[in-house]
C-alpha cells in the first residue's frame, strides 16, 4: 500500500488539508483490514483468519445476510455521498419507523454492492456493515458481542483486540443513540433466516449520549 506523503507547501488551506485527508483515509482503513486478515488465532498458527473462514460456503455480508440497519446520522452521509433518498426502506422496530438498507429486486444483494468493485460506498457504509462479521445483540438485558461463526470451538481471544477497536473507533454516541434499534431482533425473526453464533463478551462503553449532546452544545456556543 503506497501512502501519499504531503510537502508542507501544499498545506495551505483548511480546504486542501480536509481533501487530502479523505482521500487517505480509505487507503488507512484498507491497510487495517489486510492486517486484520492476517491475524493468527493462536499466536503462532499464520493466516488464521482466512483459516477459520475456508470451509464456510456463504456469499459476502453484501449479499447473503440480512440488510444492514441505517441510523439517521448514516442516512444522511449516505444521501448526501450519492445526491439519492432511494436506498432505504422504513421498517416499524421498537413502534418506531426505522431504515433499513433496500436490496436489489428479486435478490438479498445490497443495492450499494458491485460484484468487481465491492461496495460503492464503503467510505460511508453503516455501522452494520462496518463490524461484520461481528455484532452485537442484546442478550438478558445486556449488550453483547457475538460473531456469526461456523467453527463453535475456536479460541477467540485474538478478537479482544478488535472489539476494543470498534469501542473506541465506531462505537460512538451517537451510535449507541439508535443501539436500542440496531440490536432488536425482530428484523432476524421477520426474515426467517437463522445464522450460527459465538457469544464474545459484554460490549464496553467508552463513550455515551452525554458526549454528543456536550459536544452540540459547544457548537452553539458564539
Amino acid at each position: 500500500m503506497e501512502i501519499e506523503v504531503f510537502k508542507t507547501n501544499e498545506l495551505r488551506t483548511y480546504d486542501n488539508v480536509i481533501f487530502r485527508l479523505n482521500d487517505i483515509f480509505p487507503k488507512i482503513e484498507t491497510f487495517f483490514h489486510h492486517l486484520l486478515n492476517m491475524r493468527t488465532l493462536d499466536g503462532d498458527k499464520p493466516n488464521g483468519w482466512k483459516e477459520l473462514c475456508n470451509s464456510c460456503h456463504a456469499k459476502t455480508c453484501c449479499s447473503d445476510h440480512l440488510p444492514p440497519f441505517v441510523s439517521n446520522e448514516e442516512f444522511k452521509k449516505i444521501q448526501e455521498f450519492t445526491g439519492s433518498e432511494d436506498f432505504v426502506t422504513l421498517r416499524k422496530i421498537n413502534n418506531e419507523l426505522k431504515y433499513i438498507m433496500k436490496t436489489k429486486s428479486n435478490s438479498d444483494e445490497c443495492i450499494f454492492f458491485d460484484s468487481e468493485k465491492g461496495c460503492t460506498i464503503y467510505q460511508d457504509r453503516p455501522f452494520d456493515c462496518k463490524i461484520f462479521p461481528f455484532d452485537i445483540y442484546k442478550i438478558n438485558g445486556e449488550y453483547t458481542w457475538i460473531v456469526y461463526a461456523c467453527n463453535p470451538n475456536s479460541n477467540w481471544k485474538w478478537t479482544e483486540s478488535i472489539l476494543e477497536s470498534f469501542e473506541k473507533e465506531w462505537l460512538t454516541s451517537k451510535t449507541i443513540d439508535e443501539l436500542e434499534y440496531f440490536t432488536n431482533n425482530e428484523r432476524l425473526d421477520q426474515s426467517g433466516k437463522a445464522f450460527r453464533y459465538e457469544i464474545l463478551r459484554k460490549v464496553k462503553f467508552l463513550h455515551n449520549k452525554a458526549d454528543h449532546k456536550q459536544m452540540c452544545q459547544i457548537k452553539k456556543i458564539p
